[in-house]
């Protein structure tokens, strides 16, 4: 657990119908890395209502974690590792500090 933590206040809220953490029978893309989650690993299945709108997002268990740990006071869907990034690692170039941050191949599927 990391002992800070980001706060992200959307300009507008959604509402979380159902969460549930089933085992991927096929193939999803995390809405957060981009990675693949592949058959037989577990992932978070979010079911939201914005706007009207029904939306299912879905997230690895590795941004999960890394959500739920950084993000106590809310976040964006799709948006984690840009903030950590912008919070983290948006440093001069200058800077000695490494980015945190999924690589390009991860994001791509790659990884």
């Amino acid at each position: 657990m990391f002992d800070s933590c980001i706060c992200v206040e959307p300009d507008n809220i959604c509402e979380l119908i159902g969460r549930t953490q089933p085992i991927a029978r096929k193939q999803h893309r995390c809405g957060e890395c981009r990675c693949t989650i592949k058959p037989g690993q577990k992932y978070e299945r979010d079911v939201t209502v914005f706007e009207g709108e029904l939306t299912t997002y879905k997230t690895c268990i590795t941004c999960v974690h890394v959500r739920d740990s950084l993000f106590r006071c809310g976040w964006c869907y799709g948006g984690v590792w840009e903030t950590v990034h912008e919070t983290f690692c948006g440093h001069d170039d200058d800077d000695e500090m490494e980015c945190v941050c999924p690589t390009a191949a991860e994001a791509a599927g790659e990884g």
